[in-house]
């Protein structure tokens, strides 16, 4: 049996969230878990680390960016693909994305059911 590829999303919008969930419940053997921000995100990477991360580049009351620095610090996220999402369109160039740790960006609004593909492209 193989092991279910795992995705912790990361965004404080319930909108977001639930399109989400429907498009990873849909795919098999892909399991989500979700956080809303830095505290129940390190919640749930103590129970374990994804296989992804999607992160939203602008939570609430701080930045995607500037979270993922500080859970790095407390976990070994080397083996999560990590993605961010944003509303505002590319912030960063590919190779400034990649000095930081992120795999890629995707803009908001983008096909769920593409899901799949854009992750791992």
């Amino acid at each position: 049996m193989r092991k279910p590829t795992t995705v912790l999303v990361i965004d404080d919008d319930p909108a977001i969230a639930r399109v989400l969930e429907f498009a990873i419940d849909y795919l098999d053997g892909w399991t989500a878990r979700f956080a809303t921000d830095e505290a129940t995100a390190r919640a749930a990477l103590a129970e374990s680390v994804p296989d992804y991360i999607l992160l939203d580049k602008n939570l609430a009351n701080s930045d995607g960016i500037d979270v993922l620095a500080s859970l790095r610090a407390v976990y070994d996220l080397s083996g999560s693909r990590v993605v961010l999402m944003t509303a505002a369109g590319p912030t960063h160039s590919a190779d400034e994305l990649r000095q930081l740790g992120i795999a890629q960006a995707l803009t908001k609004p983008f096909d769920p059911t593409s899901l799949p593909s854009l992750l791992n492209s």
